[in-house]
């Protein structure tokens, strides 16, 4: 098995796509040279929302773009750059999702069928383009948001409760107004969520009792778990093997969505 992240057959843009209080807000734009899908997805970084960069899942995005799939990978603001809180990371990735719907004919995609997915925090930031009513003021609410499925790597489900006081502090004492697992109901796109069960950060059961809650009142969960896996474990970095099987998990998952 090739192990290697492929070099060719998809290309790269990185455009605007948001501007709020002087701050520039850009998405990179994968785009395959060929065997084109009406599929695509945003990818959103993790970093606890206080560090990372768009680039930190471009290894997902260069596989999946080379098979078929626009990718899109965008900023958004983080405390550690723009002293912002978890409430604006929500609103910028709910402002990507419209800016790619709202420009499907210019990116080439079908609005319909556009998911989501991200790691840590940004899973957190991709289950909220769904699940948190939170937008930003000037955004055309008269598009939705929501993704048609959700591909999430050790993602943030509930942040009723954070035990890293630097962290909980970016929430300002309302951690269950951002918390997907508390805003739970009917009707939620289907969703894959890749854990290590050696996650210290995300502990597994927080992710568990998401997906049965989930499962529950009839919506789709589906968890992978990973055996001696820590945090952050699907890197091509960090285990190309193992990276791989997401991908191939995650192409399993989507070709099910497609039908």
């Amino acid at each position: 098995m090739n192990l290697n992240l492929p070099e060719t057959g998809f290309s790269c843009e990185t455009v605007q796509y948001k501007e709020i209080d002087g701050i520039k807000l850009f998405i990179d734009v994968y785009r395959p040279d060929s065997k084109k899908t009406d599929m695509s997805m945003v990818l959103f970084f993790g970093g606890a929302w206080t560090t990372g960069d768009r680039k930190a899942l471009s290894h997902f995005a260069r596989v999946f773009s080379s098979k078929g799939m626009t990718v899109f990978c965008p900023d958004y603001r983080i405390y550690g750059i723009h002293k912002t809180t978890v409430f604006e990371c929500i609103k910028d990735g709910r402002s990507a999702m419209r800016f790619v719907k709202s420009n499907s004919k210019r990116l080439g995609i079908n609005p319909q069928r556009v998911g989501a997915g991200g790691g840590s925090a940004g899973g957190h930031v991709a289950l909220c383009t769904h699940y948190i009513e939170l937008d930003e003021a000037g955004d055309d609410i008269s598009i939705s948001p929501s993704p048609m499925f959700l591909t999430l790597f050790n993602p943030a489900v509930d942040t009723s409760y954070i035990p890293f006081p630097e962290i909980a502090k970016l929430f300002g004492g309302r951690g269950a107004d951002a918390s997907p697992y508390h805003h739970i109901k009917p009707g939620a796109p289907p969703t894959i969520i890749f854990h290590g069960d050696n996650d210290s950060t995300v502990p597994i059961k927080s992710v568990e009792l998401f997906c049965n809650k989930s499962d529950e009142i009839g919506n789709s969960c589906r968890l992978v778990t990973y055996k001696g896996q820590e945090h952050a474990f699907f890197h091509h970095s960090k285990n190309p093997q193992i990276f791989f099987d997401v991908v191939s998990r995650m192409e399993k998952f989507i070709e099910l969505i497609k039908q």
